[in-house]
């Protein structure tokens, strides 16, 4: 499962909340991140922020650099998540989503987002997830909870307020597309879409984190059906495998 959405769309919080429901329902549980989550992505996370911080990568570069990090996370916590002989589930904050998002914004043509991925994804046999939630949130929401809590150092939430409402449309058309059930990207993607935009207010925020936790459970528990106990039908989660034919018919 993946959490996509911009930055301060509340990912992280949601990722946590579900992986403790999961946990109570019997599953092995592996949270991860990108860029990032292995030893090997976090120095490419490292390098990536810093030299966007300093405008020495070109968006071709940038585009390369997340995807190098991804394969990592693909063959040291995803792929081996599908060997295990237990009901396994990896909650990912981001994954290729995010690429066609953040990297055209960033000036990257979506073709060649499209032609890049299908390369170093697709053609690599990697898994799709079986669940995408696609946490929205208004540009000016993700700003003033920056301006709460801050960017955790991550230089893509600092670039203002224009780059902000790039990623925000960006995904909000990710979101009309799903919806849709139109896209290249979207149309073999089962996507969830939650709104994540109030405000983080003192005397409101308790309430409101739990609302929406409750909500992202309840919609994965009845997507899985594992609010069914059904005798002798264990409920099992795992990436979806691409055979080569698969493949080639999304590149129709």
């Amino acid at each position: 499962m993946v959490l996509e959405g911009p930055g301060k769309g509340g990912k992280d919080t949601i990722g946590k909340s579900l992986a403790g429901e999961f946990l109570k329902k019997g599953f092995r549980v592996i949270e991860t991140y990108e860029p990032g989550g292995t030893p090997e992505g976090e120095v490419i996370r490292k390098k990536l922020f810093e030299e966007k911080r300093e405008k020495l990568l070109s968006p071709e570069d940038e585009l390369t650099l997340v995807y190098e990090a991804r394969k990592y996370t693909m063959e040291k916590v995803v792929m081996p998540a599908l060997a295990l002989p237990d009901k396994t589930v990896v909650i990912s904050s981001r994954n290729f989503l995010s690429s066609f998002v953040y990297q055209e914004a960033s000036g990257v043509p979506r073709q060649k987002i499209l032609d890049f991925h299908r390369k170093n994804y697709l053609d690599m046999g990697y898994p799709m997830p079986d669940l995408t939630l696609l946490m929205l949130v208004d540009h000016k929401v993700a700003a003033r909870r920056l301006g709460y809590i801050g960017s955790d150092g991550d230089a893509f939430d600092e670039l203002g307020m224009e780059f902000l409402k790039q990623i925000s449309i960006g995904y909000g058309e990710m979101a009309y597309q799903s919806m849709r059930g139109r896209g290249q990207l979207l149309g073999r993607l089962e996507v969830m879409v939650i709104q994540n935009n109030l405000m983080p207010e003192e005397h409101l925020t308790a309430e409101a984190v739990c609302g929406i936790q409750g909500y992202a459970w309840r919609k994965v528990e009845e997507y899985f059906g594992l609010d069914e106990e059904a005798e002798g039908n264990e409920p099992g989660l795992e990436y979806h495998r691409i055979s080569p034919l698969e493949r080639s018919r999304m590149r129709r």
